[in-house]
């Protein structure tokens, strides 16, 4: 930001009049220029990543760098807890490669090592350094941390110039594979979307009479936003976020009861976070303490594709005029921007740059008034959402040396805006200049390469000369596969509802999800058929429980039993298939054909009953005779005629004078696997007799 108030007001007009202040406005950016907000203004930093060790065993602990702006030298001191850790080894890292020298061996001073390197040309690229060996003390636990420092005369770039280094300590946790019984917090976290929140709970075991602690959470800060912290089933817990760690104070541990969520921490993925996989890792400061962590899962939104800002890398001899054409992809929106570019005045002399054609609008540079760094403005009342060519830089080769020149692009977020005047976010990427080739670059290797996934961009590779180790030319962003998506299901059953998923088979991203109901009511169209000397089967009809009708032949099928033909009992049998899973039996029967009373006649004391022969498919008659038109049970009696030829029956030793109700029905004896049974038609219409 501007170091003054009328630095501000200008900010203000800048982006409400741009073309009309334009020239104020940079001017005044010249004079305050040290105090400009450019995203890269924090320049190369030392660092290591939060690392776990075991008490007596060694640990391997990488020293790196990033922001890297071109190194030829460097001395990094490393001072550390004696009584903790002893140093054994310095092993080079990519970046170096070979020519570190170290004083583990020679006049090191206990609590401090050095590391020196010196390469035969400058190195830009981020990475690891250098790796340290150290052997950890038996009795040591808890934390303990490597503080980083730099000596500035013996740190330089290719045109021997100091550079500035930041330096992060580097925390090591210490535990003790001895001890058994501590109290374990262990950390559970889902994926989450880039722009949205995620819930980290910590889960705690075995609180061995603890009653308060601290924790150490070391996450992504760059990728990753805090938002809160909260106890859990009355434990009290507060957070403060520091550069290194979010330091959690915990308390009234000893209300809790084992196996129960302690604390939630709740970060947000901030919208241009990077997809991928992250680790959320936590340590204590007391040794009775234990931590377990976790990774949490960035899946990639819209918005989080961020425009990049580039130019391939060109080539050129001393002399030689370059146009180098600096481009902008993911573009979401421009109305305006500030550009800076950084480069090295003994190698190159800018001369003039042009705008693209699809930028029309306002374009100045500061091109010529002050010596290793421009900036390029532009400003355009309409917005332009367009992948092109921002501007051509044009610049001549100073340098007679085979070397690679850096040009270091960065951008004013203040400056940099849409239609809405909303800052837009710029990834600026560094130009590499290649000059005075001297090999034939005959043999090349690619590195860096990496294919591209569902959750993460690839990248094509840079390509290297293996005879010289010059880089011939950057890669390209790969981007991101889609999905391949596949439908998974738990089936639904007659007791239990099932679910079917749309997730991707590589990373597992649910796209969908969709309840499937269990099936709760089966129904055949008939039960009973009289025989008609046709094939005869009943309908299915299926639901779900919420009254969803199923589909036959894509959710289930139906099988039936041989014959459904002939006078007998006949089995469905529905399966269930697709979202679905089971398989149940169900029965309906086909009766033989009925018969009527053609004659009654009544005698004394006696009635003669006569019938219609029904001879096909039965095997006799069942006469039915009563005094109660209802049948009633005890003034019922059957009479049982076992010859299907049979056409008339006289009952005798009834009732004189009595008032007779008669009715019959065919029958058929039947095998089945458990012996016979007997299968009868309906009953005829009742006809009544009067005995003398």
């Amino acid at each position: 930001m501007y170091i003054s108030i009328l630095g501000k007001v200008v900010v203000w007009l800048f982006k409400r009049f741009q073309s009309l202040l334009l020239a104020v406005a940079l001017a005044l950016s010249m004079l305050c220029s040290a105090e400009s907000a450019f995203a890269s203004a924090d320049g190369p930093t030392v660092y290591g990543s939060a690392t776990q060790a075991l008490a007596g065993e060694q640990v391997r602990v990488p020293v790196m760098i990033k922001s890297n702006t071109g190194l030829l030298g460097f001395k990094l001191s490393l001072d550390y807890d004696p009584s903790v850790v002893t140093p054994l080894s310095v092993e080079s890292g990519p970046v170096t490669n070979g020519g570190l020298q170290d004083n583990i061996d020679g006049d090191m001073v206990r609590g401090q090592i050095h590391v020196y390197w010196a390469g035969s040309e400058a190195v830009a690229q981020d990475g690891i350094l250098f790796y340290v060996n150290f052997s950890v003390s038996a009795g040591a636990v808890g934390l303990t941390k490597i503080h980083l420092s730099y000596t500035q005369e013996d740190t330089f770039d290719d045109a021997f110039r100091d550079v500035a280094l930041q330096c992060e300590d580097i925390p090591i946790t210490v535990t003790n594979k001895s001890i058994t019984k501590y109290a374990k917090f262990s950390a559970q976290t889902e994926n989450v979307t880039a722009g949205e929140t995620v819930g980290v709970r910590l889960r705690m075991d075995n609180a061995q009479g603890l009653t308060d602690c601290t924790l150490h959470m070391r996450f992504d800060q760059t990728n990753f936003e805090f938002l809160s912290v909260k106890g859990l089933n009355g434990v009290v817990a507060s957070g403060v976020l520091r550069s290194d760690a979010l330091v959690i104070q915990i308390s009234n541990l000893n209300a809790v009861p084992s196996a129960t969520d302690a604390v939630e921490i709740r970060l947000k993925a901030k919208a241009q976070a990077d997809s991928g996989e992250y680790q959320l890792s936590f340590s204590a400061e007391q040794k009775e303490v234990s931590c377990t962590p976790c990774t949490c899962v960035v899946q990639p939104s819209f918005t989080s594709e961020v425009a990049r800002v580039y130019a391939d890398s060109p080539v050129g001899r001393k002399n030689d005029t370059l146009s180098i054409p600096i481009k902008i992809t993911n573009n979401h929106g421009l109305m305006g921007y500030r550009l800076r570019i950084v480069y090295t005045a003994s190698d190159i002399q800018p001369i003039s740059a042009t705008c693209g054609r699809q930028f029309s609008g306002t374009f100045n540079t500061s091109i010529g008034d002050a010596v290793g760094q421009f900036d390029v403005l532009w400003n355009s009342t309409d917005q332009v959402i367009a992948d092109d060519i921002l501007f051509t830089l044009h610049v001549k080769l100073l340098s007679g040396d085979s070397k690679i020149s850096i040009l270091t692009l960065s951008y004013n977020m203040d400056d940099t805006f849409n239609e809405k005047y909303d800052s837009v976010t710029l990834d600026c990427q560094k130009v590499t200049i290649r000059m005075n080739p001297k090999c034939d670059h005959s043999q090349t290797r690619t590195e860096r390469a990496k294919a591209a996934t569902c959750t993460a961009e690839g990248y094509s590779g840079d390509i290297y000369c293996t005879k010289c180790g010059l880089c011939l030319s950057t890669g390209q962003v790969i981007k991101k596969k889609a999905h391949t998506y596949k439908w998974y299901t738990t089936a639904a059953t007659w007791s239990k509802d099932g679910v079917s998923e749309k997730r991707c088979a590589v990373c597992r991203y649910s796209a969908a999800k969709n309840k499937v109901y269990r099936v709760a009511g089966v129904k055949l169209s008939k039960s009973t058929y009289t025989y008609n000397g046709k094939v005869q089967k009943p309908k299915v009809t299926v639901k779900d429980s919420k009254g969803n009708t199923l589909t036959a032949g894509k959710h289930y099928t139906v099988s039936y039993s041989g014959g459904c033909k002939n006078v007998g009992r006949y089995s469905v049998k529905l399966t269930l298939k697709g979202a679905y899973k089971g398989t149940k039996t169900y029965t309906f029967t086909i009766v033989p054909k009925g018969t009527t009373v053609a004659k009654l006649q009544g005698g004394k004391k006696s009635l003669t009953v006569k019938w219609k022969a029904q001879k096909t498919q039965t095997t006799g008659y069942q006469l039915q005779y009563s005094t109660s038109k209802n049948f009633t049970k005890n003034t019922t009696k059957w009479i049982n005629v076992g010859n299907n030829k049979s056409t008339a029956k006289t009952v005798k030793k009834l009732k004189a004078k009595k008032k007779y109700y008669v009715r019959i029905r065919t029958y058929k004896k039947v095998k089945t696997q458990k012996g016979y049974v007997t299968i009868y038609s309906s009953w005829s219409k009742v006809k009544t007799v009067k005995t003398k």
